[in-house]
């Protein structure tokens, strides 16, 4: 009777531990996981915050040098840029463009395969006083130009050392000193956003320039239903403002690869539907696989180019 006792009771201890160390392995190995995720685990030690932060007179922001480090975020009065991994110092000049008080931070990414985890903010505080010098002119003729309006344009300032751009969607504030946004822009599904541009001067016999601005609507793709095996309905709003559509058409295979275009007057849409054979039957070659994209041209002065539309393979 006795042996008939024990026996469960100690499968029952066996199985009270495994449940135990069970628990015990899931909860450290799932719990926090988003940050595990973002600081690349609960147990590893964490960076020093960046040290000898200072703003010298060229408004260059320079820093302490940091082993273990990826890259560097830098905010500016809440704008964000980033620096490579080994630098000590980032021209933020073109961020400190106007007279003020700015807070400056910045914080050191911990290389991936470190041991470490991101490192707290370091902050500052600075003054910009900048010399009483008259401004340059603002820039003239802003706009988008290419046809898949991305790049921009405007017309040269006078006593202008460079140009900086600033893109403003609704999700945040980007500022570039390239006149191509194809990258950005292409990260903006559709909608409204901002472009402004101001001359920077040399700071000795002018000050920058106000900005320009743009206000434009990014289109909304339009997208395509296939209705045959050469024949698609490409499909965008009744209401789009768009100029025209163009079609992408790709091809690849055994006998070869290629590609071609065809654009489509908006006013030949009906009711925001149009028809297009891509490749006439007696053409169609079995050993091809034909993808098409589309996308809707803008006026690039208050309408840009749309994102692809989804692709389909015909």
């Amino acid at each position: 009777m006795r042996k008939s006792i024990i026996k469960p009771i100690f499968g029952l201890i066996i199985l009270a531990a495994l449940i135990t160390a069970f628990t015990f392995f899931a909860c450290d190995f799932f719990g926090d996981n988003d940050n595990r995720y973002q600081n690349g685990g609960d147990q590893r030690p964490q960076l020093n915050a960046p040290t000898g932060l200072s703003v010298d007179g060229e408004r260059i922001l320079r820093w302490d040098g940091m082993t273990n480090t990826q890259f560097f975020i830098i905010r500016v009065s809440g704008e964000e840029i980033f620096a490579v991994g080994n630098a000590t110092s980032y021209d933020i000049s073109s961020l400190l463009a106007e007279s003020g008080d700015y807070t400056i931070a910045i914080q050191a990414i911990a290389a991936y395969a470190s041991g470490y985890r991101n490192s707290p903010w370091a902050e500052i505080r600075v003054n910009i006083a900048l010399p009483g010098l008259p401004k340059l002119n603002t820039p003239a003729g802003l706009r988008f130009e290419n046809y898949i309006g991305t790049r921009l344009r405007w017309d040269a300032v006078s006593g202008a050392n460079r140009y900086l751009v600033r893109v403003i969607t609704a999700a945040a504030t980007h500022t570039f000193d390239t006149t191509d946004l194809t990258v950005m822009l292409g990260a903006v599904p559709h909608g409204e956003f901002e472009v402004k541009v101001t001359a920077v001067g040399d700071g000795v016999n002018f000050n920058n320039s106000e900005y320009a601005v743009l206000a434009a609507i990014k289109l909304s793709a339009p997208t395509l239903r296939q209705l045959s095996a050469t024949t698609l309905e490409i499909i965008t709003g009744i209401d789009s403002d768009a100029v025209n559509y163009r079609l992408i058409i790709e091809w690849t295979g055994i006998a070869g690869s290629g590609s071609r275009t065809h654009d489509i007057d908006a006013e030949l849409f009906n009711n925001g539907r149009a028809t297009m054979q891509i490749i006439s039957p007696a053409d169609l070659d079995s050993t091809l696989i034909y993808t098409v994209t589309a996308v809707a041209w803008g006026d690039n002065v208050n309408f840009t180019t749309s994102n692809l539309s989804a692709r389909i393979e015909l």
